[in-house]
């Protein structure tokens, strides 16, 4: 009986889980041109921040470990 319940109560969890990240992306499909619209404004008004990321991004990248190519496409 105990198994059952702690079954159920996953089954449950999963369920609920799963229920957030529908709603999740239909926010974020519904508003995708919004964040797109967002994200070319900060890339325009903060060119210096987002030149200082890709060069994080290379460099990590370049000299981040030995990472083989399947995991360090992952990552990014």
């Amino acid at each position: 009986m105990m198994f059952f319940l702690l079954r159920l109560s996953h089954i449950m969890h999963l369920r609920y889980i799963s229920c957030k990240v529908e709603i999740v992306w239909k926010i974020y499909f519904d508003n995708v041109d919004v964040i797109e619209k967002n994200l070319k404004y900060f890339m325009e008004s903060n060119s210096d921040i987002c030149e200082a990321y890709e060069n994080y991004g290379r460099l990590v990248h370049e000299k981040g470990g030995p990472l083989d190519e399947k995991h360090d496409g992952l990552l990014r």
